[in-house]
């Protein structure tokens, strides 16, 4: 019997082997083998087959000192590279909260009695894979020991009091306060802020008030008429009415300082108010017990500093480049990883 497969005197099995024509018909026509998933208790193959070894793994193939073997809990090449990731993921957060801030000192370097903010970082917990001081032995100690951390935070922002520069004006309702201190306003809900800002206005009711329209505690009245207004390095405030030549004493600005005037809340509008953190207001007259006098015709300066911030901000930038290679980095390492490894 031929085989009815011939091609140019050649036969191939199903296989893919080559049969001579002398070989047998039932030899050369025999079926082809069953495909690999066909057959009878087939070994399955792993989904992630290509995932990668851990060094465990690696260790049964591969011989590696048992000194030099990775046995410390939690460092698989997996968790080393995505902890590297989440790491640079907060230095990028704690950079864009820092420029932030930078951007706002800057938009208010105009700004009058503006105290400059400054963030302030720390460093997370660490993952304590080996303590300092551990036994490696019966008579021996680790030296450092192996600690890893997991990056930075903002833990807070907090206003800068140094003064601000002088201002002339020649204005006789603007007021500097030179050194510590601040004026106490009375919002509408009857509580009090204080504020930095000497450029004062007098109402439909002869009040002083701020820009905003809040008087000055405690409220100073000008009376219709005056023809003056005088306000001396002690915060006595005098007025010249019409047909008189001597001046009318009419009250006296206080200032309000804080133990720690950092704790202050901003509120905005030039405006501060109490906490916990900056202690209670502590009244008192301009130039006596460490206060600060006020100047007449003058008004306080932002005391942001333009290059200073400027110079901060090409930092920012590149801590925030460098966060942003490292995450590249790590994907990079991770995609070397997943397809060689």
């Amino acid at each position: 019997m031929r085989c009815p497969r011939r091609l140019r005197d050649r036969w191939r099995h199903g296989c893919g082997a080559i049969a001579s024509p002398t070989a047998a018909a039932d030899t050369c026509c025999q079926p082809p083998p069953l495909p690999y998933a066909a057959r009878s208790n087939p070994t399955p193959r792993d989904p992630l087959h290509t995932r990668q070894k851990s060094d465990a793994d690696l260790a049964q193939h591969v011989h590696i000192p048992s000194r030099a073997r990775n046995t410390s809990p939690g460092l698989t090449r997996n968790r080393v590279m995505n902890q590297a990731l989440w790491v640079a993921k907060t230095g990028l957060d704690a950079q864009q909260t820092r420029m932030s801030v930078i951007s706002n000192n800057l938009a208010n370097t105009n700004t009058t009695g503006f105290k400059r903010d400054r963030a302030a970082f720390e460093d997370l917990l660490y993952q304590q894979v080996r303590a300092p001081g551990g036994s490696t032995s019966a008579q021996t100690q680790l030296p450092t020991g192996l600690q890893l951390g997991t990056g930075v935070r903002v833990v807070s922002t907090f206003k800068g009091f140094d003064q601000g520069s002088q201002q002339q004006t020649g204005r006789a309702l603007d007021v500097m306060v030179n050194g510590r201190g601040f004026f106490e306003v009375q919002m509408p809900d009857g509580t009090s802020a204080y504020t930095r800002d000497g450029t004062f206005q007098i109402n439909a009711q002869g009040q002083l008030v701020t820009n905003s329209g809040y008087p000055l505690q405690p409220g100073i009245q000008v009376p219709e008429g005056a023809q003056s207004l005088t306000i001396g390095n002690d915060g006595t405030i005098s007025v010249t009415l019409a047909g008189q030549a001597a001046a009318q004493e009419i009250g006296a600005l206080t200032l309000t300082d804080f133990i720690n005037p950092s704790g202050l809340q901003s509120k905005g509008e030039n405006l501060f108010v109490e906490t916990t953190a900056s202690g209670p207001a502590q009244n008192g007259t301009p130039g006596l017990n460490g206060l600060g006098n006020t100047v007449q015709g003058a008004l306080e300066g932002s005391n942001v500093n333009t290059v200073e911030e400027l110079v901060s901000m090409i930092e920012t930038q590149r801590a925030y480049e460098m966060n942003a290679k490292a995450i590249s980095t790590t994907d990079a390492m991770l995609g070397y990883l997943n397809n060689n490894v």
